[in-house]
């Protein structure tokens, strides 16, 4: 079914309104920028997001105002009005907005300067007491660290003469202990040596009182 032409007149009239509405919103962000002064990526992420905001919203207007169907000219009402909204409108807004922040920028400046000023003044006054404050903490702290490594010295040294001390005793235990072995060995031969030499007197001296008895 074709649409008339008062209905696509109408529709191109909402169309021009619905692109300077994004002429609009895309001064706000530009007014945000002047503001803030964000980076190149924020600059970027914004103009992302424009890009999408953009996007929905024209398919949605575009689904309300014609059920969907896409028309030629309801893309150039809204690229006309977006055009005519930025050289006429736009630039209005845009210095108007420039000159408003700037104004704000040097309100809270000055709100920022009158309520700084006693924390100034104290900071000013107190800086020498918290520059001495630091420097005996500096020392202190630098005299900490020299005790620490010190004592950590000491007690390496002491750790390294136990170790040495007990590995000393454990050797002198060892050659105890071989030397007590070596003269228990010695012992027992001697006592077996012995004994030969006892049996060996004894029965001799019993062959003699044999003889004799004989």
């Amino acid at each position: 079914m074709g649409i008339s032409v008062s209905a696509q007149l109408v529709q191109f009239i909402y169309s021009l309104a619905f692109g300077a509405a994004l002429g609009l919103l895309y001064d706000m962000f530009r007014i945000i920028r002047i503001a803030f002064m964000p980076g190149k990526v924020i600059l970027i992420y914004e103009d992302i997001i424009y890009m999408i905001i953009s996007a929905i919203s024209t398919f949605a207007f575009i689904f309300n105002i014609n059920s969907g169907s896409l028309r030629l000219f309801i893309f150039i009402g809204v690229i006309l009005g977006f055009i005519v909204y930025y050289f006429t409108l736009g630039t209005l807004v845009f210095k108007s907005a420039k000159v408003i922040i700037d104004i704000l920028k040097k309100i809270l400046t000055f709100i920022f300067r009158v309520v700084s000023l006693p924390f100034v003044k104290i900071y000013v006054i107190f800086l020498p007491v918290f520059e001495f404050l630091l420097k005996k903490v500096k020392i202190f702290m630098l005299f900490l660290k020299k005790h620490f490594l010190f004592m950590k010295k000491r007690y390496i040294i002491y750790m390294n003469n136990k170790i040495v001390l007990l590995s000393f005793k454990f050797k002198k235990k060892e050659k105890h202990k071989n030397e007590s072995s070596v003269a228990a060995v010695k012992s027992a031969r001697l006592r077996h040596r012995n004994n030969v030499n006892y049996n060996g007197v004894s029965g001799v001296c019993k062959k003699q009182r044999t003889k004799k008895r004989k």
